[in-house]
């Protein structure tokens, strides 16, 4: 395995956030991990480190449609202000500057390689994974493979609508669809941040970014469907919190919660699958889960 550094041009609000840590007493740095020897395919991952010399850090896994900053700005500002150090990447299929395609092998294969750079990162410190929604359900699939039971693990918004009737699938595509298409300015370019969404063809017949975002959706679902979060869920040892909208709390997830008693669930009324984040106190659950 070969991991080779390189400097990289970082969009303007990546930038903007680097700064706004430089301000705080905080560090961070961008470089790219390679996770073939033929360099071929490169994934962008993002070392915060707080100005504390505290003994925690968080390997972090954002949502799909998301890239390793963006939406979860204001969370890593409030975990480096608790002296918990952060290693988040771009997903497979993610990133304005990765490559390397969306489909379950990347996704599954890269985590594994983006495990070993943070371990490599943060050899000493007590660590912790974070997934929200489609990350969520790839750290409690790494967590099933590394079986290390003193790492907790914080799940928050599990994709709900992977799990409900396929009738209902038109309906939950248009929603996040139009949330991106009327937000491009918090998300700069936000195409640029789901390249996944031009990889899409069909018989070399040019299609619209909307039908590309209900494919993209559609391959979304296939990857949970197949990684069965709720099995997963039932089986692992370690210490969970979970945090979900009325929305996320479906019966599946329910279950697996009943059964293993390792899960602290939390529920937050009043929002959404896609507004959670952005609730207040969040954050502070999260960073005392991180610090268990």
């Amino acid at each position: 395995m070969l991991y080779k550094k390189r400097s990289c041009q970082h969009n303007y609000l990546l930038d903007h956030f680097l700064m706004t840590l430089n301000h705080y007493g905080h560090s961070g740095k961008v470089d790219y991990f390679y996770p073939y020897q033929d360099q071929k395919i490169r994934f962008r991952c993002l070392h915060l480190k707080c100005r504390h010399e505290e003994n925690h850090s968080a390997f972090f896994l954002h949502g799909a449609g998301n890239d390793l900053l963006y939406p979860n700005k204001r969370l890593f500002l409030f975990l480096l202000n608790q002296g918990i150090n952060i290693f988040s990447f771009d997903l497979a299929g993610h990133g304005a500057l990765s490559t390397g395609t969306f489909s379950k092998e990347h996704l599954t294969d890269f985590i594994h390689h983006a495990w070993q750079q943070f371990i490599s990162l943060e050899p000493h410190s007590k660590k912790s994974l974070i997934g929200v929604s489609l990350g969520g359900v790839l750290a409690a699939h790494l967590a099933s493979q590394l079986q290390d039971e003193r790492i907790p693990l914080i799940l928050v918004a599990l994709p709900f609508v992977a799990l409900t009737p396929m009738a209902g699938v038109k309906e939950m595509l248009l929603t996040p669809w139009h949330l991106l298409s009327s937000s491009r300015s918090e998300y700069g370019d936000w195409y640029d941040v789901l390249p996944a969404l031009f990889s899409f063809k069909r018989r070399q017949y040019p299609l619209r970014l909307e039908k590309k975002y209900q494919l993209y959706m559609e391959e979304v679902f296939k990857v949970i469907f197949n990684l069965k979060p709720a099995d997963t869920i039932k089986k692992l040892s370690n210490k969970i919190l979970y945090i979900g909208s009325d929305q996320d709390f479906i019966a599946p997830f329910q279950e697996a919660f009943n059964e293993n008693k390792n899960v602290k669930s939390l529920k937050i009324a009043h929002t959404s699958h896609l507004g959670l984040l952005f609730c207040s106190g969040l954050e502070e659950w999260i960073s005392y889960w991180c610090k268990q």
